[in-house]
């Protein structure tokens, strides 16, 4: 599903994170200071994601089982 946010105040960034678990979504806001920082954040931890070991055991079932449709989580 689709799904925008407008404004990404206190109450917005805490839904359109919560949204974007299984959703996509796209949040605005009129602050272009607000959405640089919501970017560098973003790209922050996707970067670290990247870079970081999992521990074992942590990986997502669903995702698991996509990657490898032949095992069973």
């Amino acid at each position: 599903m689709k799904i925008a946010v407008a404004g990404i105040g206190y109450v917005g960034l805490s839904n359109a994170v919560l949204l974007a678990q299984n959703n996509t979504v796209v949040a605005v806001d009129i602050s272009a200071e607000r959405v640089a920082l919501v970017r560098l954040r973003a790209a922050a931890a996707r970067l670290a994601r990247r870079l970081l070991p999992r521990p074992a055991g942590s990986e997502h079932p669903r995702r698991a089982a996509l990657e490898h449709p032949r095992r069973v989580a």
